[in-house]
């Protein structure tokens, strides 16, 4: 079980880091492939191969979910929302990561030093150049952060699933 501080410390980086790529989004389309994605999303079309399928109906359901900004907008902010959710499911997979699945117990202050290494660590990955520039308009980067985020962090969850090896004889 995920201890509740985790969660916390988790919602609040996914939340900031929201917060400073919605700041630094395009407000219309930018260059590159993005006038491509916000147009399939308008009419369920299919981009340049290989179509990218998720991204479109992600792009199609902030179309019709999110009532304010231009269609350019709405899709902009497909990225910007999975690039925040892949920071704090980042954040989960360094703390499960980090913690020993079979460890008795952690002390307060090696708890606290996972902890800010797992925040500057993400930190660094959120804000980075490249991560920062792919968030800011409609690319599908960002979304294939959060889905090898949450592939890293289920992996990472199913190796402290598993039964303690047995001591060495």
């Amino acid at each position: 079980p995920m201890p509740q501080t985790d969660a916390l410390i988790a919602c609040g980086l996914g939340l900031v880091s929201f917060a400073i790529y919605y700041a630094t989004m395009y407000p219309t389309i930018a260059g590159g492939d993005s006038g491509d994605f916000v147009a399939t999303s308008c009419n369920f079309g299919v981009p340049h191969p290989p179509g990218y399928p998720l991204f479109t109906l992600l792009g199609a359901l902030f179309l019709r979910l999110v009532p304010f900004g231009s269609p350019a907008f709405r899709v902009n902010l497909v990225s910007v929302s999975c690039s925040a959710a892949a920071t704090s499911v980042l954040y989960l997979f360094i703390m499960k990561w980090l913690a020993p699945p079979h460890a008795s117990g952690k002390s307060f202050h090696g708890l606290t030093a996972m902890r800010i290494s797992a925040v500057i660590s993400v930190s660094m990955f959120a804000f980075s150049r490249l991560i920062w520039t792919y968030t800011s308009h409609a690319e599908v980067f960002s979304l294939n952060n959060l889905l090898v985020a949450l592939l890293l962090h289920r992996t990472a969850c199913f190796l402290a699933s598993l039964p303690a090896p047995p001591p060495p004889p």
